[in-house]
Order: C-alpha cells, then sequence, then structure tokens
C-alpha cells in the first residue's frame, strides 16, 4: 500500500510545482517518481488481483504524458 499512497501524494503536489512556483524541473523530477510509484503498484497489485493491476497503465500514460508536456515547458522556458 505504500507504493499505492506515494502515487496520489506525488500527484497532487505536481500541479502546484508546475503552475503555482514555476518549478519547471522539480516537477519534472515530481511526475518521474510518479511514474515509478505506478509502475511498482501495477506490480503489488498483480500479485493480488490482475484487475485492478489492469486498470492503472491508462493513468501511467496519462503522467507520462504530462511529464512530457513538463519537460516540453522546461525545455522551451529555460
Amino acid at each position: 500500500m505504500t507504493a499505492w499512497s506515494v502515487q496520489p501524494t506525488r500527484n497532487l503536489d505536481w500541479t502546484p510545482l508546475l503552475f503555482g512556483a514555476v518549478q519547471y524541473g522539480v516537477a519534472f523530477l515530481d511526475a518521474a517518481l510518479v511514474t515509478l510509484a505506478i509502475a511498482a503498484t501495477v506490480l503489488f497489485f498483480r500479485r493480488v488481483d490482475r484487475r485492478a493491476a489492469a486498470l492503472l497503465p491508462p493513468y501511467r500514460c496519462r503522467v507520462v504524458f504530462a511529464a512530457a508536456l513538463n519537460w516540453s515547458v522546461r525545455v522551451r522556458n529555460g
């Protein structure tokens, strides 16, 4: 449950870091940590319930897409 609880907590931090504090690099690192936490959660959930694990990859894709946008903003704005 630790891996699962890390992802929503870190995900809540991403928006204020990117848009509020304008910390593009820190926000990207946060998105990377969320992605790793989701991957770990999928592995742990797969042991218990494959259906629960199958629901997380779309969420991971959304976080990876947000991280890519975050990176793009960082590169363009320095």
